[in-house]
């Protein structure tokens, strides 16, 4: 999808399908994450406190990636950009697709049907 734009189509379902992969990967990261840090005196007490906080470090590493694609990948930098956008609003959007509790997330459910492809 590096740029492809062949065919718009398969483009926006593959930007869809990535998107909806962010949030699997992120809500189940960051699920384990808490727990294991839980007691550990690392995050700050508020939830509100560690909600800033993440989104702090999200947007130094968003900003940084919006340099490197500047420096090295110019057609790329509308990947953290949107990233960017999404930090600066006060609600990230969401997927268009109600996600599964994380244990659900972890079972292989998505073929190549998806993307369009035959699965097999």
């Amino acid at each position: 999808m590096h740029g492809d734009k062949s065919n718009p189509e398969v483009a926006a379902r593959l930007a869809r399908f990535a998107e909806i992969w962010y949030h699997y990967c992120r809500g189940i990261f960051l699920k384990a994450y808490f727990e294991k840090a839980a007691g550990a005196n690392l995050l700050p007490r508020e939830k509100n406190d560690t909600e800033l906080l993440l989104r702090i470090f999200l947007l130094e590493k968003a900003i940084y990636e919006l340099n490197y694609e500047l420096n090295n990948r110019p057609s790329w930098v509308g990947i953290p950009m949107r990233g960017i956008q999404a930090l600066l609003i006060e609600t990230p959007p969401q997927p268009v697709l109600p996600l599964p509790e994380p244990e659900e997330a972890l079972k292989p459910v998505i073929s190549f049907r998806v993307l369009g492809r035959p699965a097999g």
